[in-house]
């Protein structure tokens, strides 16, 4: 399904819980789709708002490497972010991040839409840590090669290269 038909599904999913719900407040959650610049907007219209993970593509993805960098490098302090541990007593560090608000600004037809957007930049231990999981085992599915890890920044990157030369 294209990008454009997912926001007229999302914009479609808003009309109908604004008109079971009426006027009162709605938090719409969702995944990047929601994310959508266009979505987004229309949520704001409707006096709503929303909360997913940010779109990779545009503005976001351009600043997300800086964001990480004011993270990494101490510029913001990072607040540590709990759970609790399995007995539900005693909570424990999960993630690590920083709260940031930024404007937005779009035209939504002839009607321009603004908006402070309250961008929240987390670090976590398990998501690192399942992207080196998926990396070794596709390291194992190939023979003949060996394999170097390094993390960066958070991020695990891989660098493959055959043990003996490619024919």
């Amino acid at each position: 399904m294209a990008a454009g038909q997912m926001i007229l599904l999302y914009i479609s999913a808003v009309d109908r819980v604004l008109s079971i719900v009426g006027e009162k407040p709605v938090l719409f959650v969702g995944d990047c789709t929601l994310g959508a610049l266009a979505t987004r907007a229309y949520i704001v219209m409707k006096g709503q708002h929303d909360l997913c993970p940010a779109a990779m593509t545009g503005l976001t993805a351009e600043s997300m490497r800086l964001w990480i960098e004011v993270g990494v490098s101490g510029v913001k302090r990072l607040e540590p972010v709990y759970a609790p541990d399995a007995t539900g007593e005693k909570p424990r560090i999960v993630a690590e991040g920083f709260v940031f608000e930024r404007p937005i600004e779009t035209q939504r037809g002839e009607v321009s839409v603004s908006w402070m957007e309250r961008v929240i930049v987390v670090r976590t231990e398990s998501y690192p840590k399942s992207q080196e999981e998926t990396l070794e085992r596709l390291v194992r599915a190939f023979q003949g090669i060996t394999r170097t890890v390094i993390r960066i920044a958070g991020q695990v990157m891989m660098y493959v290269t055959p043990l003996t030369p490619l024919q």
